[in-house]
């Protein structure tokens, strides 16, 4: 390190200093911080710089867009971060790293062992190497009938990470966040023992949700995890899921959750939703991606009005609720109308989300900043009968962003002219995002968003009949991106 004479200024100062570093994710300035002198580095430096090491631009390989030989560059140092926690563990570093961090990603570690790069070069061949040598495990393929060649040995991805994850657990007592690889269950077994050791842990990353299917480790989560506050899964196949997940959160602590989200089928229903209302009073993000029963089950969740951010993604073909199942769809605006701190509302494939949003929208309480409705073809609701809907908008003049997917067949003049000047009325949104709705828009409406939307940092508006004669207006929007 170079001597830089820093002894005038006090400790707490420079870990202040990092610690600003630390919290604007400014990683090149930060490490060169550290590299100033050792006398920074000891001050809190390191532990500001591996206290978000899981922000760092490295994770994932970086982007494609770079160039390749700048692409290996940043493989090669991604590799050599992870090699570098691992190494710690051992007390083979100068610093102990391992110790610093905060989230333990996995399924960073798993993309890392996955990236072609880093197996066909000499990345894999360093990062294995020395101490790391006992992590390098393989299988062999199995050989293919008619075939000669002996098939290449290839790396035993799981039980690798799973490894690594075991090593680096014992040396971090202050993780509060662990995310599970993609395609894998490594946490179904591993958190029999790993969760004594996660005591301050507060998020949890499941690829597949199995791991709570299991009681041993429902319950060793409740007694050791005191602090979980979020969980966030992929996917969960089992025709039990329902019930096992919900026994895991009305076993959790009373109003502890405050953030929950599933993003593929996990069969979530009735039960799930039942138990989300234990935690009603501190459940702030509900993220939601439902098969047609689990649709059916929203207007249990009459518990959970404190949220902030809603998002409800129907898997699957949905009925229009107000037309088939009346009764639920009464109860689910019943709960919406109790959400007064909505925020942000996404509603993907369910036909009947603007029937749903009218009443929120005219609640004088809720001040929406984001409002969304998206549709895959086939799942749009028609934009010519949802008139009220759209003029209910205006009154959500808090929106900030807004992103409308509907079917623009048969809407009339009176119809694109109605929705048009409530989009105008709308004066502080930063995104519009219009898909099909606005197949039929021309010029006229078009400009009038330029000239009333001045706010506009994003715009994406689909037609079919506009011409040079925009762009004028268009020029005006100065905050455009």
């Amino acid at each position: 390190m170079a001597n830089v004479n820093v002894s005038a200024l006090p400790p707490d100062l420079l870990h202040l200093i990092a610690t600003e570093l630390s919290a604007r994710l400014d990683f090149p300035t930060l490490y060169n911080y550290i590299c100033a002198s050792k006398q920074i580095a000891s001050s809190g430096a390191v532990n500001a710089l591996y206290r978000v090491s899981h922000d760092s631009p490295l994770k994932a390989g970086g982007s494609e867009d770079l160039p390749l030989a700048e692409q290996d560059l940043i493989k090669r140092k991604w590799s050599i971060l992870w090699r570098t926690i691992v190494l710690s563990t051992f007390g083979e570093t100068l610093y102990p790293y391992a110790k610093h961090l905060r989230v333990l990603d996995l399924r960073d570690l798993g993309d890392l062992l996955d990236d072609d790069k880093f197996r066909q070069g000499p990345i894999e061949k360093n990062f294995f190497s020395g101490t790391l040598q006992q992590f390098y495990l393989t299988i062999t393929p199995a050989v293919k009938i008619g075939t000669r060649s002996r098939p290449k040995l290839r790396l035993d991805t799981q039980n690798i990470i799973s490894a690594i994850g075991d090593a680096i657990t014992r040396h971090a007592p202050l993780l509060d966040g662990l995310t599970e690889p993609k395609l894998a269950d490594n946490l179904s077994t591993a958190l029999t023992t790993w969760a004594p050791r996660l005591t301050y842990l507060r998020r949890l990353d499941l690829w597949d949700g199995r791991a709570l299917a299991d009681d041993r480790i429902r319950n060793l989560l409740h007694v050791h995890c005191p602090h979980l506050d979020s969980l966030r899964m992929y996917h969960w196949s089992a025709s039990d899921a329902d019930q096992h997940l919900a026994a895991f959160i009305s076993g959790m602590q009373p109003h502890k959750l405050v953030e929950f989200e599933n993003l593929s089928h996990c069969n979530i229903g009735i039960e799930t939703c039942l138990a989300l209302n234990t935690h009603g009073a501190n459940l702030r993000t509900l993220k939601l991606a439902l098969a047609a029963d689990g649709v059916l089950a929203l207007g249990n969740l009459q518990g959970c009005t404190s949220l902030e951010i809603l998002s409800i993604d129907s898997l699957g073909p949905t009925p229009d609720l107000k037309a088939a199942q009346n009764d639920i769809y009464l109860e689910i605006i019943a709960w919406l109308k109790l959400c007064t701190q909505l925020e942000s509302i996404s509603f993907a494939n369910l036909p009947s989300a603007p029937d749903l949003l009218i009443a929120v929208l005219l609640n004088e309480e809720i001040k929406l900043r984001s409002l969304a409705i998206k549709s895959s073809e086939g799942f749009a609701y028609l934009a010519k009968d949802h008139r009220i809907f759209h003029d209910s908008l205006a009154n959500q003049q808090t929106l900030e962003a807004l992103l409308l997917s509907a079917d623009a067949e048969g809407a009339g003049f009176d119809d694109l002219q109605a929705l048009n000047d409530t989009l105008c009325s709308l004066k502080g949104l930063r995104t519009l995002h219009l898909y099909r709705i606005s197949d039929y828009y021309n010029d006229t409406y078009l400009n009038a968003l330029a000239v009333n939307l001045l706010a506009l940092e994003e715009l994406y508006i689909g037609g079919l009949s506009y011409t040079d004669d925009i762009w004028t207006s268009v020029a005006g929007l100065k905050n455009i991106r």
